[in-house]
């Protein structure tokens, strides 16, 4: 049986951000604002992180793009090719985090 929502965000705070520093990185604001919704939805406090990064936004600068991408457009922008299944959250982190790079000046597009 997998924990609910608020033993989870429980288990985080005292496992995690309590001894560290924290970045909240999501491609796109849509998983920071639904973190925020379900906290407010379960009477929680919403973690306290370091801050928070839009990493589609990250990678567009960095990249010099024009307007934000999807995240397999990106990866495709890279050479890079979408591993597992869109939209599944394990999948979606893992293909997140091969862009990490990319957003942060170490690497530039082909």
């Amino acid at each position: 049986n997998a924990p609910i929502f608020p033993q989870v965000i429980q288990q985080l705070q005292s496992d995690v951000l309590k001894e560290h520093n924290v970045q909240f990185c999501s491609w796109s604001p849509f998983d920071w604002r639904q973190l925020h919704r379900d906290c407010l939805h379960h009477q929680i406090p919403i973690p306290s992180v370091a801050g928070q990064w839009d990493l589609q936004v990250l990678f567009r600068r960095q990249q010099q793009h024009t307007q934000n991408m999807s995240l397999a457009n990106a990866l495709r922008s890279v050479d890079l090719t979408f591993e597992g299944k869109r939209h599944s959250g394990i999948d979606d982190a893992i293909n997140t985090a091969r862009l990490v790079p990319y957003c942060f000046a170490e690497v530039q597009r082909p």
